[in-house]
């Protein structure tokens, strides 16, 4: 059975000649002779035949177009995305090194093996976590059994306050001087590395804007796909100081500017890590209502507010962050020097961004740089394409992109991934990976993965990418409408806000009278819980600059203000 033909508009070159010819009353209705011998007629009968033409090109457009078209509007196809998770490992012996790529596996539904790689070196401690307590302005909080039953626990409480304390208490004292992993992984799905990538972007955006104007200077050639750096992020609002019990007696602060603490949580509101680095050795002590001596951590929050009462759903020492890739350097072909020459990457899906691709030219390598397409390639450009599912290199025809030298080797080194074929349930991925058993198999004693391996994905189709173009037609980029003024205030990176409200023409600096031209934004967070109320921080992060620039066009002013609480049902007013 022959595939069924696109058809986007069934008219034929009789309907639009009798479309046209009963038009003519309407435009023209003192033309009343209406046969065929009448040049007016004939020329209906052209222009018909010229849209019937037309009609069919339309319907003959290609996937390849549409893919251009929705470039064109700045929407490009999502490449495979890798599976994440979290390992937690236990050692054989205490400080054991385990470095950044090693890798482990597990098997899927089907039996396939998938093996993943660390994405941070990790240092393995023999101690365990056996308390867990809160201090607050009420009492001492034993949290310990909750823990053990893999509870849902609130971090600094339930209602966070300035002073509240978080401890915990370790069998084992840590060793000093060596980087300890404590990985905290939260309940709320907004504490994901989506989030983390929302809010690295917004920092580059920020960093882009701040770069001076383009010059006549040459600059070297980038892909147009940069990956975004990597580094610990802070709060707009609280601030956090680490401690521990130290051999003189005392509570210790750790210094994060000497490197003694590394925050990945963004003060538990991102699911990731806290690296500590102890300066001298731990003393036992009791803490609260908890009778057993441990070596205690404690983290005190120091000022500011949560939008949000952090939750935590996992708490994992030894705890290191795993994707699903597999490191690969080989050699993929020589050059023959001809146009448009192919060749194919072993074990796809293919991480676009990992891709390096080099060509040794006179004895030396000569590095080419990954391109959507050759539009912009001039001659001398040394660009290639990559269909990142199935693994395929095409390079240019020499006017559109250089081609390839011949004889010269062509090597690329990537990181291939199996894509949603990677996502597992937890406690799936029990083993060292037969290229890491060796150096390895002697420092650790259990592997197991405590969240599901999730987020692989297949690169976007194009019904997808159609889909997703259509969700960002509605979807505000500029504050025009009142809604916009919500939407874009309710989707702002790093802030948890309950409800949000715009009213035009009104300043609650003069409540009483019509202020023409301004719109106040009224923002409701979670906390505190008895009367949410925005910190100084949280309304810094919905005014910045960039987020005026979205919609000073359109308003001669703009006011972010708190939120009254008028009943125990938290009704904004204004």
């Amino acid at each position: 059975m022959s595939l069924p033909l696109p058809n986007l508009d069934d008219r034929r070159w009789v309907d639009l000649v009798e479309e046209g010819r009963a038009l003519i009353p309407v435009y023209a209705p003192q033309w009343t002779d209406h046969n065929a011998h009448d040049p007016g007629i004939t020329l209906i009968e052209l222009f018909a035949w010229i849209a019937e033409m037309d009609l069919y090109q339309i319907n003959r457009i290609s996937d390849a177009y549409k893919l251009k078209f929705l470039a064109l509007a700045g929407i490009r196809p999502n490449p495979p995305q890798p599976t994440r998770t979290v390992l937690s490992l236990t050692p054989k012996s205490d400080a054991q090194e385990i470095p950044i790529g090693s890798q482990f596996q597990g098997r899927n539904a089907l039996g396939q093996i998938v093996r993943f790689r660390t994405v941070a070196p990790l240092m393995l401690v023999k101690s365990q976590l056996r308390a867990l307590g809160i201090q607050t302005s009420q009492g001492f909080c034993d949290l310990s059994a909750r823990l053990e039953r893999g509870e849902s626990l609130p971090l600094f409480d339930d209602n966070p306050k300035p002073g509240n304390i978080l401890y915990l208490g370790f069998d084992r004292a840590l060793p000093p001087n060596l980087p300890v992993s404590l990985f905290f992984a939260l309940s709320d799905p907004s504490t994901d590395e989506k989030e983390r990538q929302r809010l690295l972007r917004e920092l580059q955006q920020q960093e882009a804007e701040c770069h001076p104007a383009n010059t006549l200077l040459e600059c070297p050639p980038q892909t147009d796909s940069k990956p975004i750096p990597e580094y610990p992020l802070h709060h707009h609002s609280v601030q956090t100081v680490w401690e521990f019990f130290s051999e003189t007696g005392f509570w210790q602060p750790l210094d994060a500017a000497v490197g003694e603490i590394e925050d990945w949580t963004r003060s538990f509101t991102l699911s990731d890590r806290v690296v500590l680095k102890l300066p001298a050795p731990m003393r036992e002590i009791t803490t609260g209502v908890i009778c057993q001596p441990y070596y205690y951590l404690r983290c005190r929050f120091l000022t500011g507010a949560y939008d949000a009462t952090p939750m935590l759903d996992r708490l994992i020492l030894n705890g290191v962050k795993v994707e699903q890739a597999v490191a690969i350097e080989s050699e993929i072909g020589i050059g023959t020097g001809e146009p448009l020459q192919q060749y194919t990457l072993p074990h796809a899906p293919i991480l676009p961004d990992s891709l390096h691709l080099f060509t040794e030219e006179l004895g030396q390598r000569v590095e080419w740089w990954l391109r959507p397409d050759f539009d912009a390639s001039r001659r001398s450009d040394r660009h290639f394409l990559l269909n990142a599912t199935t693994g395929a290199i095409a390079f240019g025809d020499g006017e559109k992109g250089r081609v390839p030298p011949k004889n010269a080797r062509i090597f690329a080194s990537y990181n291939a991934t199996l894509a949603e074929g990677g996502n597992l349930a937890k406690d799936t991925v029990r083993e060292i990976a037969p290229a890491d058993l060796g150096e390895l198999g002697d420092r650790i004693e259990t592997i197991t993965n405590p969240l599901p391996a999730m987020g692989g994905t297949a690169a976007e189709t194009l019904t997808q990418i159609t889909a997703r173009a259509l969700k960002l037609l509605t979807k505000p980029q500029r504050a025009v409408t009142l809604a916009d003024y919500e939407t874009l205030a309710l989707e702002t990176p790093g802030v948890r806000l309950a409800r949000v409200a715009a009213r035009a023409n009104l300043d609650p600096s003069f409540p009483c009278i019509r202020a023409t031209g301004v719109i106040t934004v009224i923002v409701l967070p979670y906390l505190p819980s008895d009367r949410p109320m925005p910190s100084p921080g949280l309304r810094r992060s919905l005014s910045q600059p960039q987020a005026d620039s979205r919609h000073s066009r359109y308003c001669r002013r703009t006011r972010l203000c708190r939120s009254e609480r008028a009943s125990e049902s938290a009704v904004l007013s204004w």
